[in-house]
Order: C-alpha cells, then structure tokens, then sequence
C-alpha cells in the first residue's frame, strides 16, 4: 500500500508529466461485487413473481389433514422442484398407511421441491428437514409453514447442493433419508449416492420413490448405489416405485 507522503508525490508527478494516474481496480470490487448481488436479488424477485403469477394451491388430503400446496405447471425440462409429481403422491400415501413408525424419528429428506412428502412426515409426528436448491427455497417454506401449523416437530427447511457443505449436516444422526423423483438427472447420480453416503449412518434407513421414467437408466443408478448398499426392500404402486436401503457394513 502507498503511503500518503508517497501517494501525494506521484498525484504531483502525474500532474506534472501530463499522464493520468489509472484508479486500482481492486477499489472498486466491493461495489461491483455488491451491485452484482443486488442485480441477482432483483432477477431472483422477477422469476418469483412470474412464478407467482402461473402458481395455483392444490388441495390434498393426507394424513387426516387438508393440504394447501403451491404448485407451478412445468414441464420436464423446466425446473421441476415446484410440481407434486405421480411419486410424490404414491410416497405420501405410503406414509400414512402407518408402515412405518415416525414419531420422534429423524428424517432428512433430499430434493424436497414442494415439500409435500415431508409434510406429511411432520404431521405423523416425524423431526424433519427439509431441502433442496436455494432457487425452489421460497416456495418450499412457504408451503411447509402454511400445513405444519401444531405438528409435534417444527419442520426445517434449509439449503443443500449435492455434493457440496455436507459438514453442516455431518452432526446430524438421521432415521430416515427420503426423496422423491429425484433420479431423474443422470449427470447428478454419483453427487446424489456421495450425499446419502455421507450423511447415513449405520441405522438409517433411506427410502427414495421414483416414477419409473427411462429402466435403463433406474438400473444404472441402482447398479451405482448397490456399490455401497444393500436394497433391503421395493413396493410398487400404480404410478411409482418405492425402494429401502441400508448401507453395507464396512469391517
């Protein structure tokens, strides 16, 4: 860094020599870096908005309770975290037909996009958090807060890449981890399996409910998963197919 004594010779020099002194880039990076923020704050309110403005709520009913969820109508190539798909509906009714015991157990659940599977966790007594890309986040909450009023847990929803930040999750011992279409990306399959491994441990059960889409590629990815755990269980319903697995014991 210049001193002043330093800086105020070289202004004189610039002035006196006829050259312009060129302002250091770095003085201006905080603000560039700011106004870029702010840009993508603006951008993130307009999608939203449009957003918004194609939402509708559609009632459900599952677990005794009327459902208000916000959904947004897309289509495959569009962002898919905003519509409760066929799996989704066949996974909350798994759920409620009581096979399995959710009071006060744990449940982390992956690509939660309306949150409508981790809902009806919470309203069976279950301690869930819910996740899945910042830019689905607020739909996400909103919905999760308008049907979780006076459940047993206060549900979390929060933040989660595959693949990325698993530490902040690492503390957490999970009963359950759950997800719903979330197969779907290909590309995705190795971040999706290095994510449950790192967050199972040796009693959780993970439960993931799909659409049977392409079976060349379901078979690809329960081929990879299978490197690292067992299949301890599938249900096949109409419109999904639901599979349980427990990682495989390293001794």
């Amino acid at each position: 860094m210049l001193s002043d004594d330093l800086g105020d010779k070289l202004g004189s020099w610039t002035e006196i020599s006829g050259l312009t002194a060129t302002k250091p880039e770095g003085s201006n990076f905080r603000t560039t870096k700011a106004t870029r923020k702010l840009k993508a704050d603006d951008k993130n309110v307009t999608k939203q908005k449009k957003m918004r403005d194609r939402s509708e709520l559609v009632p459900y009913t599952f677990a005794g309770k009327k459902l208000s969820i916000r959904e947004i109508q897309v289509s495959m190539d569009e962002e898919v975290g905003y519509k409760v798909w066929h799996a989704g509906e066949a996974f909350c009714e798994y759920l409620e037909g009581g096979k399995l015991d959710l009071v006060d157990k744990t449940i982390l659940e992956l690509g939660a996009g309306t949150g409508i599977v981790g809902i009806v966790a919470s309203l069976m007594g279950a301690d869930v958090t819910l996740t899945d890309l910042k830019e689905v986040l607020w739909n996400l909450e909103e919905n999760v807060r308008r049907n979780t009023e006076g459940c047993r847990h206060t549900p979390k929803v929060q933040e989660l890449t595959w693949g990325r930040g698993l530490d902040r999750f690492s503390d957490m011992s999970y009963d359950f981890i759950i997800g719903t279409d979330i197969i779907y990306f290909e590309e995705l399959h190795r971040d999706l399996i290095f994510t449950i491994k790192h967050l199972c441990r040796p009693h959780t059960r993970v439960l993931l409910c799909h659409y049977p889409r392409w079976p060349s590629r379901d078979k690809r990815f329960l081929e990879l998963l299978q490197k690292d755990f067992v299949i301890v269980d599938q249900c096949k319903f109409l419109t999904a197919r639901l599979f349980e697995a427990k990682r495989i014991s390293k001794r």
